[in-house]
């Protein structure tokens, strides 16, 4: 009995975590625009989240990497605006506004959960 006991209960184990919808590490999100590159560096950390911001657009996320080591207790997002780095790149100038770079952010946000 003792070892259908632990064959369930690594079999349950498992089903749940397939079920939990997970966030990846790195990849693209779609915003009014295109795509946008994050990277998550201490996903598994408890701590408020920090997100990075470049600057931009035209700028990359890359010359914050130094701030990775925030990572050490926090979650740490790294990601490129539209227009910057890995993220698509379109030619429309009616993306370049304020509005659009904050509901950016907040789907951003939402998609991360952070």
């Amino acid at each position: 009995m003792r070892n259908y006991t632990a064959i369930f209960l690594l079999f349950s184990t498992f089903i749940f975590a397939c079920n939990e919808k997970s966030v990846p590490d790195e990849g693209f999100i779609n915003v009014e625009g295109g795509k946008v590159w994050y990277k998550i560096f201490g996903a598994d950390k408890k701590k408020t989240p920090i997100i990075l911001l470049h600057g931009g657009p035209g700028a990359s996320s890359h010359y914050l990497i130094p701030l990775e080591k925030l990572a050490s207790d926090r979650p740490v997002i790294f990601y490129d605006q539209l227009g910057g780095g890995r993220s698509d790149k379109p030619n429309d100038t009616s993306l370049w506004k304020i509005s659009r770079f904050a509901k950016e952010i907040e789907t951003l946000k939402k998609r991360i959960r952070a």
